[in-house]
């Protein structure tokens, strides 16, 4: 499951700064442009997304899905707890991506890309603006970075057109349930809040606390949430009684009461990359029904395209 993977431990630690930024020689074989090795899926999503897929020559085992067919037998040599030397001497990077707290860098690895001049670049992915600085660090070590600040600027435009969509529009009680044994909450200071709000709702997660607070169902109550949207991006939708959507279907809340609880599916929902602003039109649909969100939108009611983009 590569959304909980990331929600679970990459911490929050600011970001590393580069352990080394010259040419890298990796194995005693000269590499010619960027070669980039990505140990997290958000990492290689964003990737994917500024169109640099091409200078990629590791991943990690959990990104297959996120890549372009042609892409889908790239050597594995990382993840969030492990490191294959030998693969990653093989390979031969310029750059070494991950996404983990500072404390946790092991320090063979921090040894290794000093000795073999790679850059380091642990990356911070906890709010939208982190997204975008990280994105413009990845275009950065991948030669793309020109590519990077369009698809940023687009992203703006995107989520900017989104809060146009709604302003004015009632903002309902949101919670965003990620994990139901125990129950976890989106809080404040994560992307996610800033999804929930660029979709028109008010996260109600983020009175209980910031990253992903855990909760009881008696705390539930008393925030008596309007709308509840459980994440279900790793599992099949059930037609009728949907028992995930039943178990909070019978509560004494607002949410329930209404009918507004649903299942978001959307497969990279929790992911923090460039995709932000599309996941937030698939929340938004669903905390604002009532609203066409595919109906024009007039250009004075919202920012100007970003030159050579489309919205």
């Amino acid at each position: 499951m590569v959304c909980c993977c990331l929600l679970a431990g990459c911490g929050k630690d600011p970001t590393a700064a580069p352990v080394a930024t010259v040419p890298a020689t990796g194995a005693a074989v000269v590499t010619a442009g960027a070669r980039v090795v990505s140990t997290g899926p958000a990492l290689t999503l964003i990737l994917t997304q500024i169109g640099a897929t091409d200078s990629l020559v590791g991943v990690s085992s959990l990104d297959a899905e996120l890549l372009p067919a042609e892409k889908r037998d790239l050597p594995v040599v990382g993840d969030y707890m492990t490191m294959n030397y030998e693969m990653l001497q093989r390979v031969a990077p310029t750059a070494l991506l991950l996404q983990k707290a500072e404390d946790r860098v092991e320090p063979q690895l921090r040894a290794y890309c000093t000795e073999h001049h790679v850059e380091m670049v642990n990356a911070r992915l906890d709010t939208v603006e982190d997204i975008f600085a990280t994105a413009r660090r990845l275009g950065a070590v991948s030669g793309q970075a020109d590519a990077a600040e369009k698809q940023i600027a687009m992203t703006r435009y995107k989520m900017d057109r989104l809060r146009q969509r709604v302003k004015g529009a009632a903002r309902p009680k949101v919670l965003y349930i990620t994990g139901t044994n125990p129950i976890f909450v989106v809080g404040g200071e994560r992307f996610l809040n800033d999804m929930i709000e660029a979709a028109g709702g008010d996260n109600v997660g983020a009175t209980i606390g910031k990253d992903f607070p855990e909760v009881t169902r008696e705390m539930i109550l008393q925030l008596k949430p309007d709308v509840i949207l459980i994440s279900a991006p790793d599992e099949p939708v059930q037609k009728g009684d949907d028992p995930r959507i039943k178990a909070w279907a019978e509560l004494p809340m607002p949410a329930a009461a209404d009918g507004h609880i649903y299942l978001v599916t959307d497969p990279v929902g929790l992911m923090p990359s460039l995709g932000i602003a599309e996941s937030a039109k698939i929340l938004a649909k669903l905390i604002h029904p009532e609203i066409n969100f595919d109906a024009p939108l007039a250009d004075t009611q919202a920012a100007t395209a970003p030159a050579g983009g489309r919205p």
